[in-house]
């Protein structure tokens, strides 16, 4: 891993002294995959680290967003459970499901339903519980802790977080890479107390694909797990 940290300190090094960088692509993640490419990384939606074992983060500076820190669906009854959450709990009339749950507290997705996450060490579970007027009607999705972990360590074992800056000229976006720092994961443990805590939270994201062949049809954008940069620290030891 040496090796690799190396390697990506020389490689951002090369990066950053170009200064300003016009994005090759639009919308809000093109700070990462600019980044992505200038290092000759193609895009893929694997469940692998990016850059030879290590996982890389891009940050604005004077963004409020929270770190995703990796995509876990729910399981269930049902073999695509996020479908079946969506059509039963979800918006009404419109197959939609999107929100951000914690363990502190419910919260409404729609009118009619509010979420809130559960941590349940004894079956070694986060279930994803459902209530209506106060009263729980479900607690059956869920995501088992064997499964969270094998995710956590698969993709975030190692991580590079670098900060940018941002800025338009005549429309077009551009990005400057400021710093790098490099991390390595604690435990599972401290994943799983900072659910405990609220400071992780899990966001739902599905909707229905609004043209093309699959018209009207679900359209699962992942459930992420994401936490506050200011947080970084209490998952990860800075290296």
């Amino acid at each position: 891993m040496e090796d690799s940290i190396a390697l990506l300190k020389k490689e951002f090094k090369r990066i950053s002294e170009k200064g300003w960088i016009k994005s090759f692509y639009a919308g809000p993640g093109g700070g990462g995959l600019t980044f992505e490419k200038l290092l000759g990384k193609p895009i893929d939606q694997l469940d692998l680290p990016d850059y030879y074992g290590i996982e890389i983060k891009t940050h604005y500076y004077r963004g409020k967003y929270p770190i995703t820190l990796f995509h876990a669906s729910p399981d269930g009854p049902e073999p695509r459970e996020i479908f079946r959450l969506t059509k039963k709990y979800g918006y009404p009339n419109c197959n939609v499901l999107s929100g951000s749950l914690t363990t502190l507290e419910r919260r409404f997705i729609g009118r009619l339903y509010q979420y809130q996450l559960e941590v349940d060490c004894v079956r070694k579970r986060i279930y994803l519980c459902v209530y209506k007027k106060g009263v729980l009607i479900e607690k059956r999705s869920h995501w088992s802790f064997e499964w969270l972990k094998s995710r956590l360590y698969r993709k975030l074992k190692y991580l590079a977080f670098v900060e940018l800056d941002y800025r338009k000229v005549n429309g077009e976006d551009y990005y400057k890479y400021n710093s790098i720092k490099f991390y390595e994961l604690k435990s599972f443990d401290e994943f799983l107390l900072l659910i405990k805590n609220g400071d992780i939270e899990i966001k739902l994201n599905v909707d229905t694909f609004r043209s093309g062949k699959r018209l009207g049809q679900l359209h699962d954008h992942g459930s992420q797990f994401s936490l506050a940069s200011q947080n970084l620290p209490k998952l990860f030891r800075e290296i």
